[in-house]
């Protein structure tokens, strides 16, 4: 009987692997590309969403840090510039009210305007990027993250001021404020003093380039800007909302305080 060598029989074995064909792959590929399409808007959304309620906590603890400030000097909400002190964003006081980290001054009064990424706008792009205003480090800004009414300084210029109050207060008292609740305390802003930027070309284009320093409230939040009102709630509001073309919006802004 003839016997197959061993060492000459050809053994068959199934593959251990079936690879993909082109077209399978391209399916493949295609089903990813509109999975993605169809998720993206909706992870984008979620993530700016997340950034406009840490914005709305930041500013829902400035306005009630303010409040309790006031407590504790005489009823005065904390000055926009006072003397020995400067802009808001450098009162030593109201600053450690905030949390987070501080850096010192010259004066015992005073810190730095610099501040902990934690207490600015997530989405504040000039506040959270230093080289834009000539600092190095990890670091952010507060004063390129929100701003402060400032209709009745005593400390700043008519230029700084846009209805000309005949008011001269260092800061305001808390008992003399009308409707507190309607009345504008902070806003997301590029600049230290936010102002009714009116509705010429150069504040819209200063509202839509967040790298540049402005003085404008800043709709970074779906088109919408979030303001903390002098009782202490926070509101979203448009352009719109803010603006000055009616009653109803001036009061946001000036004659409220008596």
């Amino acid at each position: 009987m003839y016997q197959v060598n061993r060492k000459e029989s050809v053994h068959f074995r199934s593959p251990k692997f079936r690879f993909f064909t082109l077209i399978e792959l391209l399916v493949v590929i295609a089903i990813i590309a509109i999975l993605a399409a169809m998720l993206l808007p909706v992870l984008n959304a979620a993530r700016d969403r997340a950034k406009s309620i840490t914005c709305t906590n930041n500013l829902k603890n400035m306005g009630t840090q303010n409040l309790f400030y006031a407590d504790s000097y005489d009823g005065y909400l904390v000055g926009v510039n006072l003397p020995g002190i400067g802009w808001w964003t450098e009162n030593r006081a109201f600053r450690t009210s905030l949390g987070g980290e501080l850096w010192d001054s010259d004066s015992p009064l005073k810190c730095r305007e610099w501040a902990s990424t934690r207490i600015v706008c997530p989405k504040a792009m000039r506040a959270l990027t230093p080289a834009l205003w000539g600092v190095t480090g990890d670091r952010a800004s507060l004063h390129y993250s929100y701003g402060m009414t400032p209709e009745e300084s005593a400390n700043l210029s008519a230029a700084w001021k846009q209805f000309g109050s005949s008011l001269n207060v260092l800061a305001y008292k808390l008992a003399r404020i009308r409707n507190a609740s309607a009345r504008l305390m902070f806003a997301d802003s590029n600049g230290v003093v936010v102002q009714n930027g009116g509705s010429t070309l150069l504040n819209t284009i200063r509202r839509m380039n967040d790298n540049a320093e402005s003085n404008v409230v800043m709709f970074r939040h779906s088109r919408k800007g979030n303001i903390v009102m002098m009782d202490g709630h926070v509101e979203a509001l448009s352009e719109a909302d803010v603006r000055v073309g009616s009653d109803n919006n001036r009061k946001l802004w000036y004659g409220f305080y008596e």
